[in-house]
């Protein structure tokens, strides 16, 4: 199928009814060797296509499929919050900030926990985030604490001073996340001395400790 050929109205509702799983899939999903996502074919299309007019009108159908999730009341809905997941996905796979605003306004009304959607949500902004903003406080003291690990890489992103204010609870919160693989993460966008002088002395040696195992692997 070429999507090059639809309009802007069909893309949109193209995106949204493949990413729902909605009526007639086309193309097929391949489930041979794989589970393939249902936002790959869309972005694959994205990627390979030559077409500025089409880029852009993929991007345009991403932000008016994630304001219809809004509207939606997304984390409610099941087949929404999918939606919402392969979007976000969709946002960080082609590096589109301009969609930002967009997934802070869905991650603005937290719930109790949190969904796919969500997850999602807040690992795209972690990868494309940069200034400095009040968003990663908001979600470190409302947010669960299972997330602790990728809302620190995202405010370590935007604010480091500030997150690093933090990283002593982080530590602390080893029971609830992967403190390894959220260490391995900020290695890669922070100097290890910097991290290991923002904790406490029994921290610093359970970080020195982790930091030295993942540098052997």
């Amino acid at each position: 199928m070429n999507l090059e050929i639809l309009s802007q109205s069909e893309l949109t509702d193209y995106i949204w009814n493949r990413l729902r799983m909605e009526g007639p899939i086309r193309p097929m999903l391949n489930t041979r060797f794989d589970d393939e996502p249902p936002e790959q074919f869309i972005y694959q299309s994205y990627k390979k296509s030559k077409d500025p007019l089409f880029r852009k009108r993929v991007i345009v159908s991403i932000q008016e499929n994630l304001m219809r999730c809004n509207l939606l009341f997304f984390w409610k809905d099941k087949l929404a919050d999918a939606c919402v997941a392969s979007l976000a996905f969709l946002v960080s796979l082609i590096e589109e900030t301009s969609c930002i605003p967009l997934l802070e306004l869905l991650i603005s009304d937290w719930d109790a926990e949190y969904t796919d959607g969500q997850f999602h949500i807040i690992r795209t902004l972690a990868q494309l985030k940069q200034e400095s903003s009040s968003l990663w406080q908001h979600l470190w003291d409302d947010g669960p604490l299972s997330l602790y690990g990728v809302i620190m890489y995202g405010w370590i992103r935007s604010d480091p001073e500030l997150a690093l204010s933090h990283l002593s609870e982080l530590i602390d919160s080893e029971g609830s996340i992967d403190l390894r693989t959220t260490i391995w993460s900020l290695m890669g966008i922070m100097n290890t001395s910097q991290l290991i002088h923002a904790v406490n002395e029994p921290q610093q040696e359970r970080l020195i400790q982790i930091i030295t195992e993942l540098e052997k692997t």
